[in-house]
């Protein structure tokens, strides 16, 4: 994480895939999860990670991320949202992972999410975020040097 200082993560529960999850923005996720984990008796972890180099551009990640979350009315207590672990590394790494495929239509094929990357372009539309918002993604997600996704789940698996 120390070449990326700015990190969308993905938190939930340790003990189960079915969530809830909560996303955020932190400089440093491992002190946003103490923070968290303060008064929980559940263990949490940091499922996944996108990092930037960028600040503005994970922001306006997590606020496209939120936005979708709440249009879908899948929130379940404050930051929390009640869909799965898998789905929300699904979003989370969508970004880099459909860089090339910007203008293509959301695809949902065997369960697995294929493609929805238009969440950006549908946030622009919708007025989420602004047409520099939506350029500056566009040019973080075509260079492999601004951001770096992790998927920790492999860790957790190490731990318990």
């Amino acid at each position: 994480m120390s070449l990326f200082s700015h990190h969308v993560y993905l938190i939930s529960y340790a003990d189960t895939q079915d969530g809830p999850i909560k996303f955020g923005y932190s400089h440093n996720p491992p002190n946003r999860l103490k923070q968290l984990q303060t008064g929980n008796p559940r263990q949490l972890f940091i499922y996944g990670n996108l990092g930037f180099k960028d600040e503005r551009a994970a922001r306006v990640v997590e606020k496209i991320i939120l936005s979708y979350l709440k249009e879908n009315k899948v929130n379940v207590n404050g930051e929390w949202h009640n869909i799965n672990i898998n789905m929300g590394l699904q979003i989370l790494e969508f970004f880099p992972d459909n860089a090339e495929k910007l203008f293509e239509p959301t695809e949902i094929k065997d369960g697995k999410i294929i493609n929805f990357i238009d969440l950006i372009a549908d946030s622009l539309e919708k007025k989420i975020i602004n047409e520099d918002e939506y350029d500056l993604l566009r040019e973080i997600f075509w260079n492999d040097d601004e951001y770096q996704f992790t998927n920790f789940v492999e860790e957790l698996k190490k731990i318990t």
